[in-house]
């Protein structure tokens, strides 16, 4: 990905790498050369290195061992740039709380820093990490169940140092808990700690759980990652009753997928999920449509058609839910889907979780997968 300036221009560009988050970053910039205007590169690529916050601590060049610090940066706990002594402006240029040019644009929390209104960019709206508020009003009107949500400026419900707002509109705050963080180093110990395990479960589940745990990892879901791992005996149980509800094993379940919905993060639908499979018991496995199958816009369709009417009467910022997912073949008419009203904000989250999983778990392939609520 590039940022350009207009041909001539002083500005310089900058060219980053992307992964699952941007891994470096390489400048450049326009010079006159031979009556004409050419676009030169710096020699050296600039890697960003993060805290377990997402915040750029360091830029670094070369390659291990003979890596060179660029810059380093460090933030109070809303984001405010703490600049030591030798990233001071000139003694008569400082202008009291005003954050100069830095090395790199992607500050804190990972998010683009503009200097020009000291606000940084999170989609929706502006942040000013200096009054800890947002410049605009929240699009999301709130939920009566978290008081916190009904603030219309404040950001991350006033606790910046675990949670993250990268839309500007929902807070992320079950992502950057310190659980999530054990979570993660039981995950990277997780082989050295099975045998402890196995006197709490089968050596089949154990498996799938240790699975499913590294998928999420891989996918970027630390946080159900770590609810998964760290809770081993609740999820244990919700595996062997989707087994039990399926009339099958744990050990012939193996070879699929497993989708959890966990109830912290999605109340309202693992409630909705839990009525319908109770009366649907083989909606625990639902298959896959795959990417691009016209049958999911189908699906949504006629859901839509369907159960419209609930949205007449619906409180502002909820929208309509179904299940089976619309994604599946049982989806839609071929349930036929049930629906019912859940908060926006639920509705994004189970959105993103159930893409990352088609996407990165089921590599956007036709097939079935298991779908396990967890009651955590």
């Amino acid at each position: 990905m590039e940022e350009w300036a207009v041909e001539g221009s002083t500005a310089v560009l900058t060219c980053y790498t992307l992964g699952d988050d941007v891994i470096a970053q390489k400048k450049s910039y326009w010079q006159w050369v031979d009556l004409q205007w050419e676009l030169q590169s710096t020699d050296n690529t600039q890697y960003l290195l993060y805290d377990g916050h997402g915040s750029t601590r360091q830029l670094v060049t070369g390659s291990v061992p003979n890596t060179t610090i660029v810059d380093d940066f460090s933030y109070d706990g809303y984001g405010v740039l703490l600049q030591n002594e030798d990233n001071f402006p000139p003694a008569g240029t400082q202008v009291p709380g005003k954050v100069g040019a830095q090395a790199t644009s992607l500050l804190y929390a990972g998010e683009y820093f503009d200097t020009d209104s000291q606000n940084y960019y999170l989609r929706a709206r502006w942040y000013d990490s200096l009054s800890g508020r947002f410049n605009r009003m929240d699009p999301f009107p709130g939920n009566n169940q978290d008081p916190q949500s009904l603030h219309k400026y404040l950001y991350c419900h006033a606790n910046p140092v675990n949670a993250i707002d990268p839309s500007g509109a929902m807070t992320y705050a079950a992502q950057l808990t310190v659980a999530d963080v054990i979570g993660q180093l039981i995950v990277a110990y997780c082989p050295y700690v099975m045998a402890g395990l196995l006197i709490l479960t089968t050596v089949a589940t154990l498996a799938l759980i240790y699975e499913l745990t590294h998928e999420y990892i891989a996918a970027g879901l630390t946080a159900v990652a770590s609810v998964i791992m760290s809770n081993t005996k609740v999820v244990v149980k919700a595996i062997n009753d989707a087994a039990k509800a399926l009339g099958r094993t744990v050990k012939q379940l193996q070879k699929f997928k497993f989708f959890p919905v966990i109830r912290r993060f999605t109340p309202s639908i693992f409630a909705f999920n839990v009525a319908a499979l109770a009366t649907h018991p083989w909606w625990f496995m639902l298959k896959y449509n795959g990417t691009g199958n016209p049958l999911t816009a189908t699906n949504r369709l006629w859901v839509a058609a369907t159960y419209g009417y609930m949205m007449l009467t619906a409180p502002p910022g909820y929208q309509l839910d179904e299940f089976p997912y619309a994604c599946t073949a049982q989806g839609g008419a071929f349930g036929p889907a049930l629906a019912h009203l859940a908060p926006a904000w639920e509705n994004a989250l189970q959105g993103g979780f159930l893409g990352a999983f088609t996407r990165l778990t089921l590599k956007g392939v036709p097939q079935p997968f298991i779908v396990v609520p967890i009651p955590l």
